[in-house]
């Protein structure tokens, strides 16, 4: 399914297109090249969303009995079923509120730092993502490093 954002950069990219004076046949290969990578990029843009809540999520029993777990390590009392739906609910949708404030957050870094700066940055923010996420295995009764872990990733 593609994002609004996606559909509407695609759109901007047509009306700006449709606008270019007469090229010559190499500029006019580069520019449908161009345009059919542009296409690509947009149809594609969905596959991290799709990878995230089609494989991450499958251990969601491990994960609601860990959040259980650390809940009972703190409290000495389980969580209630609709409490642990609720958390187990905020988990997932960590990654899709992060990639709103994300998109957000690109255009202005894109910017200030430029376009291979704003990629970089943001493939390094993973890193930091993916190591908290692992380290709240470690550090038992803390599952919040979950929710931090997965807004960073």
């Amino acid at each position: 399914m593609l994002h609004y954002f996606t559909l509407s950069m695609l759109y901007l990219h047509i009306l700006l297109a449709a606008n270019l004076p007469k090229l010559s046949f190499s500029e006019q290969m580069t520019s449908i090249s161009i345009n059919l990578l542009s296409l690509a990029l947009c149809l594609s843009s969905g596959f991290q969303q799709g990878y995230i809540a089609s494989v991450l999520n499958q251990p969601y029993l491990q994960i609601e009995n860990y959040i259980n777990a650390s809940w009972i390590e703190r409290t000495d009392k389980p969580l209630q079923a609709d409490l642990l739906n609720v958390l187990w609910s905020l988990l997932n949708v960590c990654f899709p509120i992060a990639t709103i404030f994300g998109q957000i957050l690109a255009a202005f870094l894109c910017k200030k730092i430029g376009r291979k700066g704003t990629a970089l940055l943001a493939s390094s923010i993973y890193i930091p993502g993916v190591l908290l996420c692992a380290a709240s295995k470690y550090l038992h009764p803390y599952f919040e490093l979950l929710y931090l872990g997965r807004i960073l990733w």
